[in-house]
């Protein structure tokens, strides 16, 4: 029963981390008027970066309440860490495009 607990409870975290980025996304595509290329690509690249990052997090509990094999959740957490480098790549180059931009 608390195998499961764990599997619902990372669940709902990764639900709502995704719908609080959508809103980000959405807020950002609001302020911008015609929208840059170069800045849709890095968000493009950082939605999918998440979107991979989530999804392997949630494997990665659901692999630990299983107790699958130990290969597995090596496969899982590497995953998990280059979509990880992914998303931060993205987030500072998204960051540094923002502040370089005058408002």
């Amino acid at each position: 029963m608390f195998r499961l607990l764990l599997v619902l409870i990372a669940m709902g975290g990764a639900s709502f981390a995704w719908r609080a980025f959508a809103a980000l996304y959405e807020r950002h595509r609001a302020e911008r008027g015609s929208p840059d290329p170069s800045t849709e690509k890095w968000w493009r690249i950082e939605s999918r970066a998440l979107a991979v990052l989530l999804l392997s997090f949630v494997l990665t509990v659901i692999a630990s309440a299983a107790r699958a094999p130990r290969w597995v959740a090596l496969l899982l957490f590497g995953v998990l860490g280059a979509s990880l480098v992914a998303a931060l790549a993205g987030a500072a180059t998204l960051r540094a495009g923002t502040a370089r931009k005058p408002q």
